[in-house]
């Protein structure tokens, strides 16, 4: 559970943490389209963290962590040549 709360607050501190300080430098005086393209990075990446979120909440589990990593990792098949009942006419 701690893993969880933590990994979801690194999440939207780090994505969320520009936006802030857009926020903040408008508060003190900074004007409105001063930063150019960066107002729309942050926009994106401030609503971009509710599609990670459910990412993160499945990682920090770690019996889904295991399925998902038997489901990635593919084993290697190993034939075997076996004698058997073989006819020949």
């Amino acid at each position: 559970m701690v893993i969880q709360l933590l990994s979801i607050t690194a999440l939207f501190l780090f994505f969320n943490f520009p936006m802030t300080t857009l926020v903040l430098a408008n508060s003190c005086g900074l004007q409105n389209g001063a930063t150019g393209q960066f107002e729309f990075y942050t926009y994106y990446l401030y609503h971009f963290v509710s599609l990670l979120i459910p990412f993160v909440c499945l990682g920090a589990l770690s019996e889904v962590r295991k399925k998902i990593k038997q489901m990635i990792i593919f084993q290697t098949m190993i034939n075997v040549i076996t004698p058997g009942n073989v006819l020949f006419r």
